[in-house]
Parts: C-alpha cells; structure tokens; sequence
C-alpha cells in the first residue's frame, strides 16, 4: 500500500539541503511513497523546475514576504519581531494544514527551519505526524527558545544530518546522514589528477566544507565554516566576488 507524504521546503534554490532532499524522495518512490512537494512563495525557481523534470508533483504555498525573508543568520528577533512573524505566518499555517488534507498525505516532512515551525503546527492542525529533517544549527536568541520548544513539542520524529546538530538540538533526534549519490562520487577514484592540477605533489589534502550564504541586501556574501558544531571563522565578500572568501 501506497505511502503519501508532504515534503515542505522554503526555498528555491538548488542548495545542499534540496540536492539531498531529491535523493531522499527519488529512493522513497521505488518504495511506494507518494511524494508531493509543498513550494513557499510564487513556486518558482531552480528547485520548482528540478522537481518538474523528475515528475514530482509540486503545490505553491503562499507566505509573507517577512517570512520567507526571515533567516537564521540575522540578528537575533526580539519578542515583538517574532510575535509579528509568528502572526503573520499564521494563515500560511492554516493554509498547509488544508494542502495535507488535500493531498491525503498521511505525514508532512520539513526541511529547513521556517518549514520545520510551519509544518509542525500544521501537522497539529490536520492531525498528521511530522518529521523534522534538521539540517542547521538551531538559530541563537529569542528564536533559538522558540525553536527548541517546538522541537519537543511538534514533530513525532527528529532527523538530524549530524552528532553536532543532534547534539544542539536539546530534544531526542535520530542522526541521519545525508544520503550520496555513487553513480556521481565514487570513493574509489584517484585524486591524482586534481593533485597534479594544483601542485600539491604527496603533501597532504585536506577539504574543507563551508557554507555560503547572502547578507540582508544582497550585496555581500559570507562564508561560516564549523567543525565538530562550533563556527570557527566568517568570511566575507562582497557581489563582485572581492574579499576575503
């Protein structure tokens, strides 16, 4: 018997978290799950068109701008601030409670935080279990409270991508590692020639994951890296590509 389920996600673009999200889905499916893939915003974008082409059906969720604007990275929301967004967000809530009824989903997936609070009470609303897919660091503050509340109060199940995010959590997670695609990386593969493009000869290799994200308005871009959940530098660089990333 066939399994229908909601994935919520917020944003349009092609980032780790979509790319990983797609390779959940496309595993999913060869077990009878049927997928439907819930869009914030106009439902457009790279990730939209991605979903198209492998024929996974997709619902536009109308959210307010400050919401889908919101990020973890700014500065931390006082009361009033996340009072407004809460208010405002609430007829989106109520909006995607009807999408999993609509949709006969029987359980609503989050992947990313604003997915996670939406989610999460919506699944309250239409009586659905949720599944958070935490992938970031809770965010500091006010929100951070407010997001570790919900954490033990809302989803039936926590994934976590990490022991680090596990950890911060503060509630009971199931660590889940992003899943790869070995048709695309296959660990056997020399890594000669990218040593022999770059000079490094038999000297030691190290890489180094980091995350990009843009500032407020647009103009700058920084880059946080972590090891083991804690930030160790941000650097920074502005539209043109100037700077110190």
């Amino acid at each position: 018997m066939s399994l229908r389920v909601l994935f919520v996600n917020p944003g349009r673009d092609l980032g780790g978290a979509e790319q990983s999200l797609f390779l959940l889905i496309e595993a999913l499916r060869a077990r009878d799950v049927v997928p439907t893939v819930a869009l914030f915003g106009d439902g457009g974008g790279p990730f939209a068109v991605r979903l198209a082409s492998l024929g996974i059906p997709s619902e536009r969720l109308e959210v307010p701008d400050a919401v889908r604007r919101a990020s973890r990275y700014r500065s931390s929301q006082g009361f009033a601030q996340t009072a407004t967004l809460t208010a405002q967000a609430l007829p989106s809530i109520v909006r995607l409670a009807r999408l999993a009824r609509r949709t006969d989903a029987r359980v609503i997936h989050t992947n990313g935080l604003k997915a996670h609070i939406l989610g999460g009470l919506a699944g309250q609303l239409a009586r659905r279990p949720v599944v958070w897919h935490v992938r970031d660091f809770p965010p500091a503050g006010l929100g951070g409270q407010v997001f570790h509340s919900a954490a033990r109060a809302l989803p039936a199940l926590v994934l976590a991508n990490s022991d680090a995010v596990a950890a911060s959590l503060r509630s009971p997670a199931v660590r889940l590692y992003n899943p790869v695609d070995l048709q695309r990386f296959r660990p056997g593969l020399s890594g000669s020639q990218i040593r022999e493009a770059v000079g490094l000869g038999d000297a030691p290799l190290v890489g180094m994951v980091a995350h990009l994200t843009q500032s407020v308005d647009g103009s700058q871009m920084n880059m946080r890296v972590y090891l083991d959940g804690q930030l160790l530098t941000t650097q920074s660089a502005n539209a043109e590509g100037n700077g110190d990333v």
